[in-house]
């Protein structure tokens, strides 16, 4: 499916990052970035109208399910504030964890 995926979002004007064949952008206009993880898909871009018109398409040829605004990914929690403009990202199960392994939780 990967290379299926990879025909559709060139066809549709992204560009494979060279140093990360999982990251797709499109520039001229808003940019516009694609992360592509096994058969997980991150949509980034500031533009809605835009958004839904790129998740129109891959509904297209996809069979696909939004699950609204990043929360978690990959182990990381992602917070956005959009009044402020801000982007919160971090590991604080992975700390916890690791601060109860070394009997640092109270520390």
């Amino acid at each position: 499916w990967n290379s299926v995926l990879d025909v559709q979002l060139k066809r549709m004007g992204f560009e494979q990052s060279s140093s990360d064949p999982c990251i797709y952008t499109l520039s001229g206009g808003a940019t516009f970035i694609i992360g592509v993880y096994v058969d997980d898909i991150i949509l980034a871009g500031k533009d809605r109208q835009q958004m839904e018109e790129i998740k129109g398409m891959l509904a297209k040829t996809f069979d696909i399910k939004d699950l609204g605004e990043l929360k978690y990914f990959l182990g990381v929690k992602i917070r956005v504030n959009h009044k402020i403009g801000t982007v919160w990202i971090g590991q604080p199960m992975y700390i916890e964890n690791v601060l109860k392994k070394y009997g640092m939780e109270n520390a």
